[in-house]
């Protein structure tokens, strides 16, 4: 039986050792963004207004 590569999980395994900080852990519990972030940051990012961008056509 030939079981395909999950292509996402390949990624992972391939990359997550050549990052400073590895978002992907699922063995971890998430942080907050409280913990993530500083208070000029968090502050910050709840002044971004949310919509959509644009797209550019092929």
């Amino acid at each position: 039986m030939k079981i395909e590569i999950f292509e996402m999980e390949r990624a992972q395994s391939l990359l997550e050792n050549r990052v400073k900080y590895n978002l992907t852990e699922s063995g971890v519990h998430p942080y907050t963004l409280e913990e993530f972030l500083r208070s000029d940051e968090i502050e910050k990012l709840l002044s971004i207004r949310l919509g959509l961008w644009p797209v550019k056509r092929l």
